[in-house]
């Protein structure tokens, strides 16, 4: 599903988090939002997920205003992924269940079931249906949260720091999966990363932010020494590297 930002403002309280944005995420892309800390990244996350609403500007799914369109079918359409989790007391697969109360009135089925089963044949995580939560590593837990989101079969899938705090190994095989996922169900898919290399490896398109204003918009060929310098403050180079753009300091 396309998404159209226009003319976006917030404020927290006083301050000023973005400014004047405007931007589209084309159906089944693969999106990374860059920059520092503090220049907006997670805010416009929340805004496209409905946990902020904006001072001024808009925000279209599809042809839809985000307004218009009711909280259970935003819960259906949208999946958030957040940086900070608490691990309940609950086995992983009564954990994923719960990603498909948008569509259960009273009880959940055995489609439910079934959706839930399947998400985790293909992400390769049979193996945890009968695990606490509290038992597994970080990367796992992450892989399960995002499973999670998987389960409400949604057409828009927005993370922040997907990869934070994991290992190699972990990192590229959630990025495999976010990648698997935009191009094999036409997911529009979202995330924040500091990583620049890990970004620019996986990610078709890319917004840079630098203090709640958009840099640049789109393709790999819309970044460049100038921008990416300017955004983190330090001075960057694009190199090509074996048939991958890598970025050095």
């Amino acid at each position: 599903m396309e998404i159209t930002a226009s003319d976006l403002d917030f404020s927290y309280g006083s301050r000023l988090v973005l400014d004047e944005i405007n931007v589209e995420f084309p159906a089944g892309s693969l999106t990374a939002l860059l920059g520092v800390n503090g220049a907006g990244k997670t805010t416009l996350l929340k805004l496209i997920g409905r946990l902020l609403s904006p001072d001024e500007g808009r925000i279209l799914l599809g042809d839809n205003l985000q307004e218009n369109i009711t909280r259970a079918d935003y819960a259906k359409t949208t999946g958030y992924v957040s940086q900070l989790h608490q691990p309940a007391r609950l086995r992983v697969f009564d954990y994923l269940l719960i990603g498909r109360t948008p569509y259960s009135k009273f009880h959940y089925t055995r489609n439910d079931e079934d959706i839930v089963l399947q998400v985790m044949v293909d992400m390769g995580l049979t193996f945890f249906a009968d695990r606490w939560l509290t038992d597994l590593s970080g990367g796992e837990m992450q892989k399960i949260i995002i499973a999670r989101a998987m389960v409400q079969k949604p057409k828009i899938l927005l993370l922040d720091e997907p990869t934070n705090n994991l290992d190699l190994k972990n990192q590229l095989e959630i990025m495999k999966l976010l990648n698997n996922c935009a191009y094999s169900s036409k997911m529009t898919i979202i995330f924040s990363m500091h990583d620049l290399n890990l970004a620019l490896r996986f990610a078709d398109r890319f917004l840079l932010l630098d203090q709640g204003k958009l840099l640049s918009s789109g393709t790999r060929q819309n970044l460049d020494d100038d921008l990416l310098s300017r955004a983190y403050g330090t001075p960057l180079t694009l190199h090509e590297v074996a048939g991958q753009t890598v970025v050095l300091s």
